[in-house]
């Protein structure tokens, strides 16, 4: 994009003409398309495209999107009273902000291409722009809308104004820089200009300074037969300044590059002049600066976009893609935290010897009714002693509420059981080794019939054979480190004091 350079200073930028009769324009209300009405309105010229939209009395709205920044809208002021104020009213927004409207109004009755409201910015981007307007007396009119392109153009025929100091315009020595464009009264005097389009329009303007005769001029198309046209002079009537006069349309012309060279004929004083052209489906963007060779200064107060910094869309996308950059090595930080821990972590190594089994582990008599108290008479009551009297001692384990868990270990890892010995006879109706069940001793003075099993009391598991029922804590011991010893060794104390330790029994 080369909208900010040129070879001689700032220069006026290539812009997008919007007709009010394009289909990217939504209408909503009363408005009628009107021709060829109001051509001799005020001293702005024509309408854009000899159209309008006229809003009739009461309330409308439109909406037209656009990628790009600025944007200028033109339209037509028509008074119904010469000496009465314009009382058609209407707002102005861009992506729902109120730009404001331009109230400084011109006093003629009737007046083209009036400047209705404008938005600046150099930032491009999508936009939607809205307008709401209202008629009374006088109707609100709308010409076109203007505005300065992104990279791309928008889909179907597309108009480009190109200002008379764009690069790619190259005049010779006899034209000369005025306010409203370049001039020249030389018999002979040339421009020459290369672009891309399927059709082109040459707009001058008649200054009041000069004869009042019309010249001619001839304009040569891709090096073909030179076409003439009139360098029209200012009627007896006009006393100002008559602007945006078409001088030249070109016939349709094949999509590609075209090249063109008008030259100042004479047969008359008024002076070939030009303000823009309009190429349809040309190129948004300037040419490269140095393009031109001629007197490309720009024109007394003619506008430039100023040289910008990054785009606020620029700047917001570097601040997400910092957060999220920041926030992806958080998380990788903390799974590289979370592998380390895992490595780091101990492992716990099976038991030597240890064998997996493949079948159910031995089952366990656990008495785990550790909640349930005898609600028995203990001891006997003594005679005399009131019915109703309880035991307020400490609480007694009832041994008849035994429960059986079969399926918990607990001395993991489990257990791979050898044969068993013929030491170790199965009880008769079980398929479980009865020496896994301890002997119980009856307590002074209980019946011992409910604490006897068929079985002799367990060794000490340092005596057990490595291929016993007992097996693998047997002769492992020399192997354990000292907590593991230590844990066994008050496993086997805590069992022999359970054994030894008189039951209850209940009356």
């Amino acid at each position: 994009m080369a909208f900010n350079s040129t070879t001689s200073g700032p220069r006026r930028i290539r812009r997008v003409l919007v007709d009010d009769e394009s289909a990217s324009i939504n209408y909503f209300g009363r408005w009628d398309l009107v021709r060829n009405e109001f051509a001799g309105a005020g001293n702005q010229g024509p309408p854009f495209e000899s159209s309008l939209h006229v809003l009739r009395p009461g309330l409308g709205n439109l909406s037209f999107e656009y990628e790009g920044s600025s944007l200028e809208v033109f339209g037509s002021v028509i008074k119904r009273e010469r000496d009465q104020p314009f009382d058609a009213d209407w707002e102005c927004f861009v992506d729902g902000e109120n730009i404001g409207k331009n109230t400084d109004l011109p006093d003629r009755r009737r007046q083209n291409r009036v400047k209705l409201c404008e938005w600046r910015s150099d930032t491009a981007g999508r936009h939607t722009f809205t307008l709401q307007a209202t008629s009374r007396r006088d109707e609100f009119a709308l010409d076109y809308i203007r505005y300065i392109p992104a990279s791309g153009l928008p889909d179907g025929p597309v108009k480009i104004q190109i200002p008379d100091n764009d690069p790619s315009l190259n005049y010779d020595s006899g034209w000369t820089s005025r306010d409203a464009g370049h001039s020249t009264p030389v018999v002979g005097a040339t421009v020459s200009f290369t672009f891309t389009g399927t059709l082109l329009e040459w707009y001058g303007f008649l200054p009041r300074d000069f004869a009042e005769s019309s010249s001619a001029a001839q304009l040569t198309i891709d090096g073909g037969t030179p076409i003439e046209f009139s360098a029209r002079a200012l009627e007896a009537s006009d006393r100002d300044n008559v602007f945006n006069q078409m001088f030249f349309k070109s016939p349709p012309l094949s999509a590609g590059q075209h090249s063109i060279i008008a030259t100042r004929l004479g047969r008359g004083d008024a002076p070939l002049t030009l303000s823009y052209l309009v190429v349809e489906n040309g190129v948004a963007f300037d040419a490269e600066p140095g393009a031109g060779t001629g007197n490309n200064a720009p024109p007394s107060g003619a506008a430039a976009l100023p040289p910008s910094g990054p785009s606020g869309g620029t700047i917001a996308g570097a601040v997400i893609g910092t957060l999220l950059g920041l926030a992806l090595v958080i998380i990788l930080g903390v799974l590289i935290r979370r592998w380390h821990r895992k490595r780091t972590l101990p492992m716990i190594q099976p038991l030597p010897g240890f064998i997996k089994p493949h079948g159910p582990t031995a089952p366990l008599e656990i008495d785990l009714v550790n909640s349930r108290r005898s609600d028995e008479w203990y001891p006997p009551p003594r005679s005399g002693a009131s019915p109703n009297h309880r035991r307020s001692a400490r609480p007694r384990w009832n041994p008849e509420f035994r429960e059986t868990v079969t399926s918990l270990s607990l001395n993991p890892p489990p257990v791979q059981h050898a044969v068993p010995s013929t030491s170790n006879p199965s009880v008769s109706g079980r398929d479980f080794d009865t020496d896994s069940i301890r002997t119980l001793d009856p307590p002074p003075g209980g019946s011992s019939n409910m604490y006897k099993t068929n079985s002799p009391r367990r060794p000490p598991m340092s005596d057990l054979d490595p291929h016993s029922a007992g097996y693998p804590y047997a002769a492992m011991a020399p192997e354990l480190d000292t907590y593991q010893r230590l844990v066994i060794a008050t496993k086997e104390q805590e069992a022999k004091k359970s054994s030894s330790r008189p039951r209850e029994s209940y009356m």
